[in-house]
């Protein structure tokens, strides 16, 4: 079934023939799989329903699915998730404990957003060895740079009021890096701290003040 979306180039909706319904004064509709693709520009997305169950009583209605989301950048996985996911007239919401983004792994993804006051969050945290970033640093093309040894916790919450006449967005993200090693080009730089939290909305600014340090500087002479 094809579907429209002024937002894609194109978008594609299949069921599986294991879609049944019952109607009493509920409808009621259960499918073992549906299949959602889109495509827009460089970016390839796919949404894979399971268990997937639709009740609908005169104006209500309520789904529940789980759902495995990747998303792909010139057919490359850049994002991937198994979601509970849960949705009324009223809101929707979705949750994963395991979502992997540029190779970083175990990232903990909650969403909601109200339908009534069209507000909404994402949230995500992510607590990881600082070598599992170098996804992440490739995709940003850092040359000569790699990442050796450290934490890097990440605490990120974008919310949004799509009502508000004003600001509709706000990030507030949070960043605590600790024993840090790391190597630019012919230097490296060793058992470096950062402690930042940043907010705002096309451009960040600090919240705090923002505090870094490194034990060691080694640029062929150890400082």
């Amino acid at each position: 079934v094809p579907l429209e979306n002024p937002y894609l180039d194109s978008s594609l909706l299949s069921l599986s023939p294991g879609l049944s319904c019952s109607i009493t004064p509920i409808i009621s509709c259960i499918s073992d799989q549906m299949v959602i693709t889109s495509h827009e520009d460089i970016y390839d997305t796919r949404v894979e329903l399971t268990n997937s169950r639709l009740a609908l009583q005169d104006n209500e209605w309520q789904v529940s699915a789980d759902a495995d989301v990747s998303l792909l950048e010139n057919n490359e996985l850049i994002f991937s998730a198994a979601m509970g996911v849960a949705a009324s007239n009223e809101q929707i919401s979705a949750s994963s404990m395991s979502a992997e983004f540029l190779g970083v792994d175990n990232v903990v993804v909650n969403i909601t957003h109200s339908f009534i006051t069209e507000k909404g969050l994402i949230s995500t945290v992510v607590d990881q060895p600082a070598e599992k970033f170098m996804g992440l640093v490739d995709s940003l093309a850092l040359n000569n740079f790699e990442l050796l040894g450290g934490t890097i916790s990440i605490n990120n919450n974008l919310d949004w009021n799509l009502k508000s006449e004003g600001q509709m967005y706000d990030l507030d993200l949070k960043i605590l890096i600790e024993a840090l090693d790391l190597e630019v080009g012919t230097y490296r730089l060793l058992q470096g701290t950062l402690d930042a939290h940043l907010g705002g909305w096309g451009t960040l600014q600090n919240r705090k003040p923002a505090i870094m340090t490194w034990q060691h500087i080694d640029i062929g002479v150890p400082v």
